[in-house]
Formats: structure tokens, sequence, C-alpha cells
């Protein structure tokens, strides 16, 4: 038997099954990987989530699949389409905002009020929606979403561009906003990791390739080890993944051996509390970096990435917008010099750092607490 059929089988047989139909709600939330983040805003018996994915802690309806059967129509889009006919829900939000199909609800459920949210900072990368924004606008693949919600008013220019919406929010991160900022610093200094258990020949973009994205990234980890020996710095690092924790671990072990603390990824982590008592955060190109930064803290980025023999222009620091090659907190030089004028950072007066952050950061770096456009917003159409 095929692998992939036997995988997509086991999953089935693993994945959560409804078998009534589905219950009628003001409110769908679409696609349930991100749908803990909106239950601060909703009340639990106004909306119900529609599962856009098949995976273990996914959810299926039965009772769908067998009113398809019965009319020999099993696509997709018969079993979303009869969700939504059933819910019929007023509003829709997402926080997938890489989701084709999603800005395609609106041409079968014209009334559907569609809002979305960006999860993440963007690149112009290929597997990015953003990415076919010129051949999308150019074959007019009718996306539309009435409100959008993004991290600032450069990518909410690009999104206009082949989105049809009423109005786009600049608000940054929907997830940052969530939490409240804690002033109070620790002693120590954070790196946030990227590391990805990829395969070497694994494609990236175009004829990149992941072995390429990562092409810098250890021989700034080898010198930032020696800048945090040299300064005795008590350094942290920030865990990315969770089914391969160890490998990762591993991986930083051989560079920083017993001079660093890593912090495992787990669902009770609080991120932002770690980010918020750090003395300064380090970062090559990560969401939680450019959050961290919208959040006031000390945050500096080694843009050593953008190669400029392999042209990874398209993940330059801030990008979209055009920045110079350094800054008062960002560089693309791995000189000692370079992480000497960064780390100085730390020493900075809190005035002169909010000084950096408003001059440099002001339309790019947002931070609106307790999502209150989105609040006003749920308010006004509810």
């Amino acid at each position: 038997m095929n692998n992939n059929i036997l995988s997509k089988a086991l999953t089935f047989l693993k994945i959560k099954k409804k078998w009534t139909k589905p219950k009628k709600a003001k409110i769908v939330i679409y696609d349930h990987l991100f749908s803990f983040y909106f239950k601060k805003y909703l009340n639990n018996e106004d909306y119900v989530i529609y599962y856009n994915r098949i995976q273990n802690d996914s959810e299926i309806n039965i009772f769908l699949i067998l009113e398809c059967l019965i009319n020999f129509d099993i696509k997709l889009k018969t079993y979303k389409n009869r969700f939504f006919k059933y819910v019929d829900p007023k509003i829709v939000i997402t926080m997938y905002d890489n989701n084709p199909g999603f800005y395609k609800l609106k041409k079968d459920f014209p009334q559907l009020i569609t809002i979305a949210i960006q999860k993440a900072w963007k690149f112009d990368v290929e597997f990015d929606l953003i990415y076919h924004r010129h051949k999308n606008k150019k074959n007019d693949l009718g996306y539309k979403c009435d409100y959008l919600f993004c991290y600032n008013k450069f990518i909410a220019d690009i999104f206009s561009q082949f989105i049809k919406t009423k109005k786009i929010y600049s608000i940054g991160s929907f997830l940052s906003n969530s939490e409240k900022l804690r002033p109070e610093k620790k002693d120590y200094i954070i790196y946030i990791s990227q590391w990805r258990k990829y395969g070497k020949s694994q494609k990236f973009h175009k004829n990149l390739n992941f072995e390429d994205w990562q092409k810098n990234e250890k021989t700034f980890l080898i010198k930032l080890f020696s800048f945090i020996k040299e300064n005795s710095f008590h350094l942290k690092i920030l865990g990315k993944t969770k089914l391969t924790t160890n490998s990762e671990k591993l991986f930083y072990d051989e560079i920083f051996g017993d001079n660093y603390e890593f912090i495992y990824q787990n669902e009770k982590r609080e991120n932002y509390k770690i980010l918020d008592a750090a003395k300064l955060t380090v970062s090559l190109d990560s969401t939680l970096a450019y959050e961290n930064l919208a959040r006031g803290n000390k945050t500096i980025f080694f843009s050593i990435r953008n190669d400029k023999k392999l042209n990874f222009d398209m993940i330059r620091f801030c990008w979209p917008e055009r920045k110079s090659e350094t800054g008062p907190n960002w560089t693309n030089s791995l000189s000692h010099s370079e992480f000497k004028r960064l780390f100085s950072i730390i020493d900075l007066p809190e005035a002169k750092w909010k000084e950096i952050c408003e001059k440099n950061f002001e339309d790019t770096l947002i931070y609106d607490f307790n999502n209150s456009k989105f609040v006003n917003l749920l308010k006004q159409i509810n």
C-alpha cells in the first residue's frame, strides 16, 4: 500500500468524529490550529470551529460525509459548503491568512462577513500566498475578505494588491497584542531559535533549498558563542520545535556546550513573559523577535541570511519595507565590531531606546493591547 494512503488512513482512524449535524452559530472560526487565540474575545456559545485540515487533532463530521456520499459528491468543497449552510453564521474569522479557500468563501456565501488576521511575519517566498499576488491579480481569482488585520501598512499594501476588502487594519501581532507587557527585567539575554530538521536539499524558494537558507546560521551561532563567553553573558535559547526537541537541543549543545540554558517548547510556555523579562533578545528574522520589538523590548537582528550571492533579498530585514543594510539595532555583518555595537544596546538608557524605536519602527511595528480595533469591529458588526 502507498505510504501516503496508509498515513491518511491511520490519521482518519485517530481523528475525532462527530456524528450529529453542525449546530447553528453566529461565528465560525476557520481552521482549528489557531482557534484558541480567539477564546479571549468570544463567548463559547457564539462560535463553532471549521476544521480545515485532516490531522490527528482535527475533527471530522460524519453526518456531513454521509450526506455527501448519498449525493455522490464527496469533494472537500461540497463538505465545506454543507457545513456553512447548516451553521448559517453571520461572521467567519481566520488566522490562516495563507489559505486561498478562505478568500473564496464569499463567492458561495456573499452574505458572510469575513475577517482574516495575519498570523506571522511575512516574507516574499514561494510557499506564501502573497508571493503569487501578481498572478492572482492578473487572473482575478476572486479573493475577497471584508476586514483584514495585518502587521503594518507595508504588508497591508501587498494584501490589497490581490484581495478585495472593505477595510484593512494595521494592528501588529494579534497574538502579542493579547498579552500584557511586563516591564520587570532579569539578568539574561535570549536567542530565539529558528532551527528546523529539514533535509539539506528540501526546497525553500525557487532554486534555493533549506541548506542555502541556513548557510550562515551556524557561523553566526559560533560567533555568538564566542561573544557570549567573552562577555560572561547569561544566555538562554528559546527552543522552536516540539516534535524534534532533543535534536534541536543537541544542535545547540554542540556549539554552546554547557554555557547556556535551553528553554523547551511546549504548549504551556509563556513566550512573551520570557521575552519581556530578558535584558536583550537576539534574532535573525523570527516573528517572535519582531513582536518583541513592537512590545518595546530591546531586540537586535543579525540579518545574515540575505546572502547577495544567493539573492535572498525577499527575506531582508523588515520586508516588505526597504531599510538600509545596517541600523541602530540591526546588521547584515558578522564582524566583532558589529556584535559589540548591537550588544551595547543592553546598557542603553530606556529613553534612548524608545527614541530608536519611534524613529525607525513607528510605521513598521505596532502594539494594540487587547486588540482593541478587532474588539470594536466585532461590536459594530455583531
